[in-house]
């Protein structure tokens, strides 16, 4: 199942960032930098593949559908609703076993992203299949160059954006099956709200692609 798939190689990814930031790997450990990129490329890789057998994910969000208009009304006019919101997005992934360091993360670019789908009247939707197949081959790419360790700043990058995107994908297709009535209403997501949570997912998948891919 691509909900379980994402989630794996999300935390990995996570779990990986965390441990090149630590301590230890500052200390000019260039073989375990090196193990720790290779792994943390290949979960990236996998997770994507996986987000580019889902629909969900390649279809282009759609900001006028009537729940996500009238939310997004609502929650424009009240602060506190968007907090909420981000709460229950985050109490989300949480609940499909996204890990709290996963889940601390990305609310970052999750608000970012939500602020964005409320507010950006122009924002128009975009098809992300054949990005996503360019952010794996900038991974791939990336690999090749893995024990220059003047590029590690680079390939973190990259994989802090595959981190985003994978992100973007756990939220899109959990919102999806709760707004089919596929999956239960979980850490305050309403069926009504899922058109929106939707909407911001796929725009962590478009920010996620550009952070990789050097557009942002």
């Amino acid at each position: 199942m691509i909900l379980e798939q994402v989630r794996s190689e999300m935390n990995q990814v996570n779990w990986v960032l965390d441990e090149f930031d630590s301590v230890e790997i500052r200390k000019n450990d260039k073989a375990r930098k090196s193990e720790l990129l290779h792994m943390a490329a290949l979960a990236s890789i996998r997770g994507i593949q996986a987000l580019q057998d889902d629909v969900r994910t390649r279809e282009p969000f759609t900001v006028e559908d009537k729940f996500s208009r009238d939310v997004r009304e609502v929650m424009r006019q009240d602060d506190a609703l968007v907090k909420q919101f981000a709460r229950a997005e985050c109490r989300l992934l949480e609940d499909l076993g996204v890990s709290p360091g996963s889940v601390n993360r990305i609310q970052t670019e999750l608000d970012a992203s939500l602020a964005r789908i409320l507010n950006d009247e122009a924002l128009q939707p975009g098809a992300v299949e054949e990005q996503l197949s360019q952010m794996i081959a900038s991974l791939e790419t990336a690999m090749s160059h893995i024990e220059d360790e003047s590029e590690h700043r680079r390939f973190i990058q990259k994989l802090k954006g595959a981190f985003v995107a994978l992100a973007g994908g756990m939220v899109v297709t959990s919102n999806g099956l709760i707004g089919a009535g596929l999956a239960p209403v979980t850490g305050g997501i309403s069926i009504a709200g899922a058109a929106l949570s939707g909407a911001v997912g796929q725009d962590l998948v478009t920010r996620g692609i550009d952070i990789a891919l050097g557009k942002d």
